[in-house]
């Protein structure tokens, strides 16, 4: 049996600056540098190559969320619960904070199978209709999607304003709703 090798990092900080405030942003991109330059020439026994196992984590991470992602929102399909997901993506996302690296189709770095800020609805219309301000749509699985604390509020607080906010589990019944909206009578602007 082969013996596992463990590499290690140091990271650098210069939280003991005489000015942290004015040295941080130089200190910084000197210590990632120095950290690249390290973490490039570091080759530990047995072949571990630090940089290259955080690329390659970096890597599959972002192929297998974006895969969840895809069985999620396009087949309704999920095969991993959103808990395991969430996992996933913090940890993509703390590598890629660590890095600097970020993969172009990082889930991190798109927009359009997630909300912009945790707890805002999906689909958002921003038309007025009937005694409404606007539509607001949260999107879950047809099985098993759960509502987060935040989405909650977010729903609480948007009917409290005036809109048409609401939970749909399925597209079906989310196209209904937006056809519902649509055909209401636009609202007496002035009356």
């Amino acid at each position: 049996m082969k013996p596992s090798t463990i590499c290690t990092a140091v990271i650098v900080s210069n939280s003991d600056a005489p000015n942290p405030e004015k040295h941080t942003l130089p200190a910084l991109r000197l210590a990632r540098a120095f950290l690249a330059d390290a973490l490039s020439a570091v080759s530990i026994q047995g072949g571990c190559n630090l940089q290259k196992t955080l690329i390659e984590r970096i890597r599959e991470l972002t192929n297998r969320l974006n895969q969840w992602r895809y069985e999620y929102y396009t087949q309704n399909a999920p095969t991993v619960a959103d808990a395991v997901y969430d996992r996933n993506y913090d940890e993509l996302e703390r590598l890629e904070n660590q890095t600097g690296i970020h993969m172009s189709n990082s889930p991190t770095q798109t927009v359009g199978y997630e909300g912009v800020k945790r707890g805002v609805p999906d689909i958002i219309l921003p038309i007025p209709r009937g005694s409404y301000h606007g539509l607001m749509i949260e999107m879950k699985r047809e099985r098993g999607g759960v509502m987060t604390e935040e989405q909650k509020w977010w729903i609480d607080q948007l009917v409290e304003q005036g809109y048409s906010a609401s939970v749909y589990h399925g597209a079906e019944s989310a196209i209904k709703t937006i056809e519902w909206y649509i055909n209401l009578n636009p609202q007496d602007e002035g009356k």
